[in-house]
């Protein structure tokens, strides 16, 4: 058996759809790719007949062949079935009367690989097109990976918008959900009061029937008097509990507070714990929502009188702290300045670590099924934030617990103002006053500009948005109504913070509003005093 020379073996190995025809357009040799095509039947086709160079003149006999020499070709022979051929011909010198074709399958995509039977090693390696069909190959199957990446990315992002909406409105509910599992505990303590007033009122009513003459009856007519002012406490107390608005931070008066939330939390708690509240001479006032805070206050004092035994004491005080550098609290830290510290102390069971780093979460809950939905502590910590204030948590497990709500103390000057410490720097700062009705408008830029803001007015929103088009410089700070003419002061503020990111925003109101505005935006409601407006602007949060 006699093996193939040496050169024949590398040519059919570089060049697998390589041949030769002689000078009568015969096939005298051909690589092993050409003989897997073209079979027995390649001894019956004469190169001259087959028109097979892709070229403007048709190759018809030898000598035209011969000159083709060093010219790059393609080649489309019937027998490969659709499979066309790009590279040389070349006249070999040691044998004139035969030419010689190297070369290799040319395509224009990777489909066209496995559609016409190729496979990468029918490329000569040292031609390039090998690593480009690997690369096209890689790239495909990238291209693959992608798309079903793609698909499945589709189908999360879908599923996680409606998770998005579904948290939404869950958090909509969230406050009013919340109120809704201590109503059912407060309804026993209103009763309870309702019924006592009820029953002065028609005690009084009786006697004041049978009294003999004016000043007996009008004894008994102030007593009903008395008893239905009373009433009338409790309900205001209920609807200041149970209805559902925005946070609105005010000043409070730290003292009235307690008073609120001791007669609210009296008949709630009466003969399971006892409830002593503490208060400081020096904390006097508090930056905050009355009714939220209310809110917050109940939450922490009857979770803690759950986790007490039977008569046990509760303790509530409010005292004033102040700090020159920041203390880390829970979930963050607050900042240096003057601050309230609500403290509601019990020495019940207390809690894990593991409880603690939960107890914020919405629905977690350590009560039994059927006890708490898991809601009330989830809302003080959204009451507390949207306050400005944090919390502070010291528990041990079978020694008691301690929760602490700071909130931004008011610090007064010796005037009486408001000083301005966690309120808006206003030196050198420029605000622009967007307001319709014009007395309201020159007294508010008036009261502005004495607290040292540089004040643009403008009358409308169209008016406000060419003057921040003519001004080189922007605005830091923008106050406008939200009942504009033809543009909202909503829709105002959307316009100028996407172009000013940094823009602090405060909106202004004659009277409620429903619609929703963002969470780093304050709303305060006519009539405010400059002290009010001061605040809220330092209360907004810039975008970045």
């Amino acid at each position: 058996m006699t093996s193939d020379p040496p050169h024949d073996r590398f040519l059919d190995r570089a060049f697998p759809f390589h041949f030769a025809v002689d000078s009568e357009g015969r096939f005298v040799e051909s690589g092993p790719r050409i003989a897997d095509f073209a079979g027995e039947t390649l001894s019956e086709f004469r190169f001259f007949d087959l028109d097979a160079i892709d070229g403007p003149q048709r190759i018809a006999d030898f000598d035209a062949l011969r000159r083709t020499d060093g010219q790059v070709n393609v080649v489309d022979l019937p027998f490969l079935r659709g499979v066309r051929l790009r590279g040389e011909f070349m006249v070999e010198a040691a044998v004139p009367d035969r030419v010689r074709f190297l070369g290799h399958p040319w395509l224009t995509s990777l489909d066209e690989l496995s559609n016409l039977g190729l496979r990468l090693d029918d490329f000569p390696p040292h031609s390039g097109i090998s690593d480009m069909l690997v690369n096209l190959q890689m790239r495909e199957a990238v291209n693959k990976d992608l798309q079903r990446l793609t698909a499945r990315l589709r189908e999360r992002s879908e599923a996680l918008e409606q998770e998005l909406v579904v948290r939404a409105e869950l958090e909509e509910r969230l406050q009013q959900s919340q109120k809704m599992e201590a109503l059912g505990r407060l309804a026993g303590g209103v009763a309870h009061d309702f019924n006592n007033v009820l029953t002065a009122i028609a005690g009084h009513a009786s006697l004041g029937m049978a009294a003999d003459g004016a000043d007996g009856a009008r004894r008994h007519l102030q007593s009903i008097i008395s008893a239905s002012e009373r009433a009338t406490d409790i309900t205001g107390r209920l609807l200041a509990f149970a209805r559902r608005k925005r946070v609105e931070i005010k000043v409070c008066l730290v003292d009235r507070v307690l008073e609120d939330v001791e007669a609210m939390l009296s008949p709630m708690v009466e003969g399971s714990s006892r409830i002593e509240v503490e208060r400081d001479p020096v904390a006097v006032e508090v930056l905050t929502d009355p009714g939220g805070l209310q809110q917050a206050i109940v939450n922490l004092v009857m979770n803690a009188v759950d986790a007490s035994p039977d008569g046990s004491v509760v303790r509530l005080r409010a005292t004033r702290e102040r700090d020159d550098e920041p203390r880390a609290m829970h979930g963050g830290e607050r900042p240096a300045g003057d601050w309230i510290v609500f403290e509601v102390v019990d020495t019940g069971a207390g809690m894990t670590e593991e409880v603690q780093a939960r107890i914020f979460e919405p629905f977690f809950t350590t009560k039994s099924l059927g006890e708490g939905t898991g809601l009330g502590l989830s809302t003080v910590w959204w009451l507390i934030e949207r306050s400005g204030g944090a919390i502070e948590i010291q528990s041990e497990v079978g020694v008691g617990t301690t929760f602490r709500v700071h909130l931004p103390s008011v610090v007064r000057s010796a005037d009486g103002s408001l000083v301005e410490g966690g309120g808006a720097e206003a030196s050198g700062r420029s605000l622009l006053l967007v307001e319709d009705h014009a007395p309201t408008r020159l007294v508010t830029a008036e009261l502005l500009g004495s607290k040292g803001w540089n004040v643009t007015q403008a009358e409308s929103a169209e008016a406000a948005l060419e003057l921040v088009n003519r001004r080189l410089e922007p605005y830091d700070v923008l106050v406008a109504d939200i009942s504009l003419e033809e543009m909202d002061g909503r829709e105002l503020a959307r316009i100028m913070r996407s172009r000013q990111p940094w823009l602090k925003v405060v909106l202004i109101t004659a009277y409620a509003q429903d619609g929703e505005l963002e969470d780093d935006v304050p709303l305060l409601t006519k009539p405010f005093d400059i002290d009010q407006l001061v605040q809220a602007i330092g209360r907004s949060t810039p975008r970045s």
